[in-house]
């Protein structure tokens, strides 16, 4: 009986000794108005579910984000944005093999005006008009569409909305999460979207726009990961991939106008930071 005991009391500590530990910090490069924090309260629930303990880091930039993320000793993963990827002063947020996790969402970006405007003539005709944006979208990529644009740049997307919806802008850029729910309300005419496909009507970009050179504009919004040992990784990894399947997933993307490639590996959203390539 003694023996049994102690078997089971070996058995029971290598059980502890050998778990995963399943707590991970996820750092996000934007403030909780902007679509990194869309992102992010959508995955904790779903990685609590697969029995993770989450913290989310709420960094607001690229630049604080890549030194929150490179000076913890805990488990962390780092929300990725490819447009702030390509950027110089964020260029170590550029995965590797090894720290790459997956894709998460991909999306283009949406020109949208006022309602009853006539919005497309007045970027053909390039008239003077103010334009609100963040610094995922660069003063370069809105002027080579029309070099009159009066750039206005706030630190967030949730910002940027704020912005336009008051009035303090005529146009406005930005992603699919904001543009959609723009549409809604109704309180946005958008008339433009990069790539080659329309979205809900709106015309895309290689069409309208044939030689700008952004039209085709895609952002990545990825993870990557450090401080996690070998096992842990390759269990995260795993259980993100298959987090993007499920219908919760699946459904947030939907609604937003995203797409999902799980698929991805960190050469091609590597490749992809060449589409935003400052001038």
């Amino acid at each position: 009986m003694k023996t049994l005991l102690l078997t089971l009391l070996l058995c029971l500590v290598n059980a502890t000794s050998f778990a995963i530990d399943k707590s991970v910090e996820i750092i996000v490069p934007t403030k909780t108005s902007g679509t990194g924090y869309d992102i992010a309260v959508e995955l904790k629930p779903l990685l609590e579910k697969r029995g993770y303990t989450v913290n989310l880091v709420m960094s607001g930039t690229c630049t604080k984000a890549q030194s929150d993320f490179y000076s913890t000793s805990k488990q962390s993963t780092l929300l990725l944005f490819n447009a702030w990827s390509a950027l110089p002063e964020c260029d170590k947020s550029i995965p590797t093999n090894a720290s790459w996790v997956a894709n998460l969402v991909t999306g283009p970006a949406m020109i949208c005006g006022k309602p009853g405007k006539d919005n497309l003539g007045i970027i053909k005709r390039k008239e003077v008009v103010t334009i609100a944006s963040t610094s995922v979208y660069a003063p370069s990529i809105v002027k080579s569409l029309n070099p009159n644009f009066k750039y206005v740049p706030y630190p967030e997307s949730g910002g940027t909305v704020r912005g336009f919806t008051a009035g303090d802008t005529e146009f406005i850029i930005t992603n699919m999460i904001r543009s959609t729910k723009l549409m809604k309300d109704g309180i946005a005419d958008c008339f433009v979207v990069t790539g080659r496909e329309a979205i809900n009507g709106v015309q895309p970009a290689t069409k309208l726009f044939p030689q700008w050179k952004y039209n085709l504009l895609e952002l990545n919004l990825a993870l990557m990961q450090r401080n996690m040992p070998r096992d842990i990784s390759e269990q995260f990894t795993k259980d993100i991939r298959e987090l993007l399947v499920t219908p919760e997933w699946r459904a947030f993307a939907d609604r937003n106008g995203y797409t999902i490639n799980q698929t991805m590996t960190s050469d091609q959203y590597n490749n992809s930071l060449l589409l935003w390539g400052r001038d």
